[in-house]
């Protein structure tokens, strides 16, 4: 994981960025940053999420690409432009050698959109938002009901 700088830390929301054990800068980010940031997350309250994202679009649509995550985080996380889950997926698929059908994917926002449609097999959660359900292949159980691993037992036989 990448270091996180943040204004000040929401300790309601610190357990985000604790996978990875990253570095966490605090302070103003004007004068903190000292690269290009590869992502950065917008804590959005629900009521304001879609004027922020309609935003974004309307000024940044060519340079930049949004998403949302999904509940319990009220996130809208802003990448470069043609930057996603698939791009990753790829590159690991091809360094690695595997062929595209052989890859599952698993998603339940909209920033899953183009890594379902690139695995071979996309699998929607449950709990997914229908958009992504009509994308997909295949929806398993949600989160909370173990459907991946339930997936995964069936599909591979475990």
């Amino acid at each position: 994981m990448d270091d996180v700088y943040v204004r000040e830390i929401d300790e309601d929301k610190k357990h985000i960025f604790e996978f990875g054990s990253p570095k966490i800068f605090t302070g103003d980010l004007l004068n903190i940053l000292n690269d290009h940031p590869t992502c950065l997350l917008i804590d959005a309250h629900d009521e304001h999420s879609t004027a922020i994202r309609q935003h974004l679009t309307d000024m940044h649509a060519e340079v930049i690409d949004h998403r949302k995550w999904g509940a319990p985080w009220p996130i809208i996380e802003i990448v470069k432009s043609g930057l996603n889950k698939a791009v990753g997926l790829q590159k690991i698929s091809s360094h690695y050698n595997i062929p595209q059908e052989r890859i599952i994917a698993f998603g339940d926002e909209d920033n899953d959109f183009e890594m379902i449609e690139f695995a071979g097999h996309g699998i929607a959660m449950g709990n997914a938002i229908p958009e992504l359900k009509s994308l997909a292949n295949h929806t398993t159980l949600t989160n909370e009901e173990d459907g991946i691993a339930l997936y995964l037992e069936e599909v591979l036989g475990l």
